[in-house]
């Protein structure tokens, strides 16, 4: 698992900014999961940083989400991990 601090860094730093640029430029402001074109949008990792930290920079890790799907994607990785703990 990568700390807390790294991850900091790496989402402050210039180079997630610009690849992240990159990717809304290069796969479109279109939502990779309902397709949506009229919302705002998060870069994500298809793969959490946290888990690939070596695949943090790589275009192919990355999709388009709106807001509203990237929250969904995220609770679901989150539910997992605390069903994972009981």
């Amino acid at each position: 698992m990568v700390a807390a601090r790294a991850l900091r860094r790496f989402y402050g730093s210039a180079a997630w900014r610009d690849l992240k640029g990159a990717a809304l430029y290069l796969k479109g402001r279109r939502c990779a999961m309902c397709g949506r074109t009229d919302r705002p949008f998060h870069v994500d990792h298809i793969v959490p940083v946290r888990v690939a930290w070596a695949a943090r920079l790589s275009m192919t890790n990355l999709q388009v989400l709106c807001v509203p799907c990237h929250g969904g994607k995220k609770r679901r990785i989150e539910n997992a991990k605390w069903r994972r703990r009981k």
